[in-house]
């Protein structure tokens, strides 16, 4: 698997705010990048895609409470309201101005609820695979988030099955057997397979389904949500979790100053980490976006 420690010059540091302690990763030059991860997951899925990023502009990229390195919530759920919130306060302690606002998947949500208390501070946005609103979702991902709700709330009063979950996550052969056999397509694929298992332990469960419930609920067409400035849209043709061409002209919408990138992706997001195939299939339009 690709080290990425070794594979970049870059740093991981902790910035204390007033209740939560944020761990977040900076390299490359040049403008400044915030990057938002997406769910089950942290900072450095995107690595490969950051990486080219970084050639071009300055990335911070934090865990999220709860995510990676940094810990979680003590006394308030892991919601995405909250989420931003507290990325709103460690945008003002850093000090960052004039940001091009990123984020993937759950990170874009993030990014959409963020934007309306930093939008001062942002001069472009970027939002990859971002299903902005429920009612955009497939049917069995409706089905799948009805499940979510329901279930959410009992499980979340227990104790013993979160503990025996995060037991399992945490078990090398059990979870290498559970990927190969949920992932057969990449079931001879070691490194994918081991990326994989270590970013499902990048998020504790009960982190996993706090967050879960919440973006089951995202009903983001119900916000005023105006972006004024530039806006790159990366969207998949097809998505298995929810109607691209809905929420494409959504986010059209909210975001009249934009330039969209379809990707080829035949999944939500691919599994493994997010190379740099991404930014050099599109080098061009990236770094126009990035430049002007």
């Amino acid at each position: 698997m690709q080290n990425f420690n070794a594979h970049l010059n870059f740093k991981g540091q902790y910035l204390q705010l007033q209740h939560e302690k944020i761990y977040y990763y900076t390299f490359g030059s040049g403008p400044t990048l915030l990057f938002i991860h997406g769910h089950r997951s942290d900072a450095l899925r995107y690595q490969g895609l950051l990486q080219s990023l970084s050639d071009y502009v300055s990335v911070i990229a934090p865990d999220l409470p709860g995510c990676g390195q940094t810990p979680p919530y003590q006394n308030a759920p892991h919601t995405m309201q909250k989420y931003a919130q507290t990325l709103k306060e460690f945008i003002e302690k850093l000090e960052l101005k004039n940001l091009i606002l990123m984020g993937g998947s759950m990170g874009g949500i993030i990014c959409l609820r963020l934007y309306p208390l930093i939008k001062n501070r942002v001069s472009k946005n970027i939002l990859i695979a971002t299903p902005a609103d429920s009612s955009f979702f497939t049917p069995a991902t409706k089905k799948k988030a009805a499940l979510a709700k329901f279930l959410a709330p009992f499980l979340l009063k227990t104790r013993l099955i979160p503990w025996l979950i995060q037991k399992i996550i945490n078990n090398d052969f059990l979870m290498r057997f559970i990927q190969e056999k949920t992932l057969p397509e990449y079931a001879n694929n070691r490194e994918v397979i081991e990326f994989e298992i270590k970013q499902w332990r990048a998020m504790n469960f009960t982190v996993w389904l706090q967050s879960l419930n919440d973006l089951a609920k995202t009903h983001l067409k119900n916000l005023d949500i105006q972006i004024t400035q530039p806006t790159l849209i990366i969207e998949t043709k097809k998505n298995q979790y929810y109607d691209s061409d809905q929420n494409l002209n959504f986010l059209k919408k909210i975001a009249p100053n934009h330039q969209v990138i379809f990707i080829p992706w035949e999944t939500h997001v691919p599994k493994g980490n997010l190379s740099k195939d991404l930014f050099d299939q599109f080098r061009n339009k990236f770094e126009n976006f990035l430049k002007n």
